[in-house]
């Protein structure tokens, strides 16, 4: 991924005259909607998981169980539509 993300680039740049510029001008508001999204989400499991009577992390540390289950996540293995979360963002 390393070295195929500057090829690619290098290979639109020279080919269609491709330029990373609007990245810069707009940063703030990819900023902004890419942290709203990811807030939004993370909410959405966190009480789609207190719903669901799936497995469940075992809380064995000192936090207390809300902050565990923010940080950790509440359900072991959380999908939607069939597609196991943690194999598709990682």
């Amino acid at each position: 991924m390393f070295i195929l993300t500057p090829s690619l680039y290098f290979l639109l740049r020279v080919l269609f005259g491709f330029s990373l510029s609007p990245l810069i001008t707009c940063f703030w508001s990819f900023f902004v909607v890419s942290n709203i999204f990811s807030f939004s989400f993370s909410a959405y499991l966190f009480i789609a998981g207190k719903a669901n009577n799936s497995p469940k992390f075992e809380n064995t540390s000192v936090l207390p169980n809300w902050l565990f289950e923010a940080w950790c996540g509440v359900e072991l293995n959380p999908t939607i539509l069939g597609v196991d979360l943690k194999m598709f963002f990682y």
